[in-house]
């Protein structure tokens, strides 16, 4: 199914399962580029892993954000405070 997303760009929260992971996919297969938002890196590495093989550009973004302190939501933008590497 061609949705016309190839090249879009979307952040997707709680990939490691479930829905999350479900969208994860289909948006990797439609040629989305991927940046995954998940408290537990570990979970969420073999969904971005299944994503890069379906030719995805995939970024794992360590954040909780339930934590007020690493997350800033500015205008229509929203900034992720957390470090990359945990």
């Amino acid at each position: 199914m061609d949705l016309q997303l190839n090249g879009r760009i979307a952040m997707i929260t709680g990939p490691a399962k479930g829905m999350g992971a479900a969208i994860t996919t289909a948006f990797a297969a439609e040629g989305v580029q991927l940046a995954l938002v998940g408290r537990d890196v570990a979970a969420v590495e073999p969904v971005a892993n299944e994503a890069k093989a379906l030719g995805a550009e995939v970024i794992v973004v360590p954040c909780d954000l339930r934590d007020a302190k690493q997350v800033i939501i500015e205008g229509s933008g929203i900034i992720l405070t957390a470090s990359r590497h945990g």
